[in-house]
C-alpha cells in the first residue's frame, strides 16, 4: 500500500506473494495472498489513502473491473473528504458555541475592575435627545 500512496499510481500484482513489490506490512494473515490491487484515493490532486483488494488466489482483473474499482476509489475519496470537512465544520461550530457562552458569561459577570457594558433593554434608549 505504501507504493500506491507514495507513487499515486495503481498497483496490480497478479501473484502478490511471489512479487518483490509485495510487502506484507506487519499484517498477520493466516489466509494465503493471491492477487493485490491497490488504487490511490485522490482528492484535489493529493493522495489521501488507498483502496485495496486482496484475493486468496491469483486472479486476473479485467480492464472493466479495474476501471470500476478506479471509479469506486474516486467516489470514496470524495466521500472521505466530505466526511472530514463535515467533522471539521462541526468541531468549529462547537468551538464557536463554547466561545460564545464564555463571552456571554463574561458579560454577565465581569471580573474585578472591569466595566459592565451599557445595556439598554429593547425600546429604552439611554440619554436625552
Amino acid at each position: 500500500m505504501r507504493d500506491v500512496i507514495g507513487s499515486g499510481e495503481r498497483l496490480y500484482l497478479r501473484e502478490a506473494a511471489k512479487d518483490p513489490k509485495w510487502v506484507d506490512l506487519a499484517i498477520n494473515r493466516d489466509d494465503p495472498i493471491g492477487s493485490y490491487l491497490g488504487i490511490p484515493l485522490r482528492f484535489q490532486g493529493r493522495v489521501i489513502g488507498a483502496l485495496t483488494c486482496i484475493t486468496p488466489t491469483p486472479r486476473d482483473f479485467s480492464e472493466t473491473t479495474l476501471n470500476a474499482m478506479s471509479s469506486l476509489a474516486a467516489h470514496a475519496a470524495i466521500a472521505i473528504e466530505n466526511a472530514r470537512l463535515l467533522t471539521e465544520a462541526r468541531e468549529r461550530a462547537t468551538t464557536l458555541e463554547v466561545l460564545d457562552e464564555i463571552s456571554r458569561a463574561h458579560q454577565r459577570h465581569p471580573g474585578p475592575g472591569q466595566a459592565v457594558p451599557n445595556h439598554h433593554p429593547a425600546g429604552q434608549a439611554g440619554g436625552s435627545l
